[in-house]
C-alpha cells in the first residue's frame, strides 16, 4: 500500500512542490533490509513518474513501515 502526501503552490498552475510516498508493506517474515532496499529502488530508480517529478524541481521523500500480516 502506499499513501501519498503532497503540497502544491498557492499561484496558478498550483503544481506540486513536494509530495511523500508512505508504504506499507504487510506481511509476515519481511527482513527490513530488504524491504527499505525494495522501497529504494521503488522510489528512486524505477519509478519513471517520480524521477521526472524531482527532476523538475519537485521535492519527492518517502519512507516505509512493516506490519504484520494476520
Amino acid at each position: 500500500v502506499a499513501e501519498i502526501t503532497a503540497e502544491r503552490a498557492d499561484e496558478i498552475p498550483s503544481v506540486f512542490t513536494s509530495i511523500h510516498v508512505h508504504f506499507v508493506v504487510i506481511g509476515n517474515g519481511l527482513k527490513e533490509a530488504s524491504v527499505k532496499r525494495a522501497v529504494e529502488l521503488s522510489a528512486e530508480k524505477y519509478c519513471s513518474a517520480s524521477i521526472m517529478l524531482m527532476r523538475g524541481g519537485v521535492e519527492v521523500t518517502h519512507d516505509y513501515e512493516i506490519k504484520t500480516a494476520l
